[in-house]
């Protein structure tokens, strides 16, 4: 994809790294189990005798990450949630001062904050509270970046079915690919 106005500096010039991606949402899912762990093992009673349960079984593996990954794409996948995660990854390390995402948006700062408040539970997104600016996480970097690159292909595959000349045309003027 070209380095373009709407899309801002070529996230995709290495192109998009899935471990990357996966080790990301890895940090956040890794914080999540850890909090379950305890929250497993604590006792309500100083006498309890009960039997130590795991937050997830290893049987369980599959089905915690798949959710994980779809909740991670649910949360980004809401425009606005979107936008956030674009301008955020754009700016890279100098991050987004949550009023210019507001500003940008036409939202109030609230309804933006809590846009912002998704992706941090995702571990898509981090906030500096003393800058009050948002970042893109390295998940949420490559997750612009998987995107990107996949819309880029699509997108270039419709520019093409709209300039194909003397090929087949359905009714509805798209050539037949």
């Amino acid at each position: 994809m070209k380095n373009d106005e709407a899309h801002g500096p070529d996230l995709e010039a290495h192109g998009a790294d899935l471990e990357a991606l996966a080790k990301g949402l890895w940090g956040r899912l890794r914080d999540v189990l850890l909090v379950a762990e305890r929250i497993e093992s604590f006792s309500f009673t100083a006498d309890a005798d009960e039997p130590e349960r795991a937050a997830v079984s290893e049987a369980d593996a599959d089905a915690v990450a798949t959710d994980f990954v779809l909740r991670a794409l649910r949360a980004a996948s809401e425009r606005t949630a979107w936008t956030i995660l674009e301008r955020t990854a754009d700016a890279q390390n100098e991050g987004v001062a949550l009023e210019d995402l507001a500003a940008a948006l036409g939202l109030p700062r609230l309804v933006v904050s809590e846009r912002v408040s998704d992706l941090l539970q995702i571990g898509l997104a981090a906030r500096a509270l003393d800058t009050d600016r948002v970042f893109a996480t390295p998940a949420g970097l490559e997750l612009v970046r998987v995107v990107r690159s996949v819309a880029g292909g699509l997108s270039e595959r419709v520019r093409k079915a709209r300039r194909a000349e003397g090929g087949k045309v359905r009714g509805d003027g798209l050539p037949i690919l």
